[in-house]
């Protein structure tokens, strides 16, 4: 699934007690690693495909209390023009600054996730209802008893990134 919004019509893998079957770990971002400035450096069109930059910050109303300017700096290989350098660079920096990253262990079930799905978690723990997260990451473990498990790591989705 492309890094987009979701829709009424996408499919979220749901997860609960019934297929999670490890331990639920939930950790923040740290403060010193949070992205609040931008710079993406692309190919300008307008200019014989010379490197130019698009420039960007979080509003410092936006910031925690005691953040310091931390830059993102990323280059788009693929983006000609500062609209779509910088909306690729305006979503990964709203995106790295989510506050919650879950590492979970499935049953085999889980498998069919893929990074870039949005999945849904269900825990009474956490007090966790349908809160999606998207997944970051995919790994195929070994279950206690020897089958098929899936660690999946997913960083908190918030829609807000994608307007």
């Amino acid at each position: 699934m492309p890094n987009r919004p979701t829709t009424n019509t996408d499919t979220i893998f749901v997860f609960n007690d019934d297929n999670i079957i490890g331990d639920i770990s939930i950790t923040s971002t740290n403060l010193e690693d949070l992205y609040n400035e931008l710079e993406v450096s692309y190919a300008n069109n307008l200019l014989r495909d010379q490197i130019d930059y698009y420039r960007d910050s979080v509003p410092v109303g936006d910031r925690n209390t005691g953040e310091f300017p931390n830059q993102l700096t990323m280059r788009t290989d693929l983006c000609n023009n500062n609209i779509h350098a910088g909306r690729v660079g305006l979503m990964e920096l709203y995106q790295s600054r989510a506050d919650k990253v879950v590492t979970l262990t499935a049953d085999y079930s889980a498998l069919q996730v893929e990074v870039g799905d949005v999945i849904s978690l269900t825990n009474s723990v956490y007090g966790f209802v349908d809160k999606p997260f998207r997944v970051s990451r995919v790994k195929e473990t070994e279950s206690e008893d020897g089958g098929l498990a899936a660690e999946i790591t997913g960083i908190e989705y918030d829609s807000a990134v994608y307007t």
